[in-house]
């Protein structure tokens, strides 16, 4: 899997002048399926596709907003929406206690689910997980600038030097730690750019199913003039989306294997 997508831009309809009613979104540049991967036509064009991408395309052509979208690490995409000078949007986020001193939030347009990878050789009879307490029994691999705070765990129990999804199994198939707790739904969209785990029998899954749902959101920087503005269009059209059922299909036809989400 390519570690980083670069440096894209993307404008629609504008050459990124400034105006009124526009927006500039920035996403984090790694690869992570369904919310973003790059695809390549028939004809060898390179191109993005992500869930996230799908939907708030959609919303700001349907209210007429123009907007430009960068690519570029999570860490910088996340200073710079807070700063709201340059960038204004961020597509894929997670709500935290820190990121809603920073933050506007939209409504959620995903539920995401989680799972514990663990080595069979590790735990040859299995594990199971009922709460977030069992978890901080064991050294959990997580992901550089990703939120975590969903599992509640203590630093002490929560290794952050991977950089990527790939890099986080790697580390936990050397025993660098014991489990590794993600969104299961990255991890089986990984196959969209050709990393299975299937590929890696020796690696064992169990669902954590006593999480609530985790709502994937969009950050938008309370610095930007139109700030609720922006905020109020995104939300409004998202619920008339999740009433007609037009939400479920733009993610099904990114995601076609998407289950059922209640809102």
């Amino acid at each position: 899997m390519s570690r980083v997508l670069g440096l894209l831009l993307l404008c629609f309809g504008w050459a990124c002048p400034t105006l009124a009613n526009q927006v500039s979104v920035c996403e984090n540049n790694e690869q992570y399926p369904p919310f973003r991967w790059y695809s390549q036509t028939t004809s060898g064009e390179q191109t993005v596709q992500g869930i996230g991408l799908a939907v708030l395309q959609h919303i700001l052509d349907k209210h007429q907003w123009r907007y430009q979208i960068e690519f570029m690490p999570i860490r910088r995409c996340l200073r710079e929406v807070a700063s709201g000078q340059q960038f204004q949007l961020m597509i894929s986020s997670s709500r935290s206690a820190e990121r809603e001193q920073q933050y506007l939030f939209s409504d959620p347009y995903f539920y995401v689910h989680f799972s514990a990878y663990y080595l069979e050789s590790r735990f040859p009879n299995g594990i199971q997980f009922t709460d977030n307490l069992q978890l901080r029994a064991f050294r959990i691999c997580g992901i550089n600038g990703h939120n975590f705070s969903m599992f509640d765990l203590k630093p002490e129990n929560l290794d952050m030097g991977a950089e990527t999804i790939t890099g986080a199994f790697d580390k936990l198939r050397r025993g660098r730690c014991d489990v590794f707790a993600y969104n299961s739904d990255v991890v089986n969209g990984l196959k969209y750019v050709g990393w299975r785990l299937s590929d890696f029998p020796e690696i064992r899954a169990t669902e954590l199913s006593y999480l609530p749902k985790w709502p994937l959101v969009m950050l938008i920087s309370p610095n930007m003039p139109d700030a609720h503005r922006l905020q109020q269009t995104i939300n409004q059209e998202l619920a008339a989306m999740k009433q007609d059922g037009r939400l479920m299909q733009i993610i099904r036809t990114v995601y076609p294997e998407t289950r059922e989400l209640q809102w």
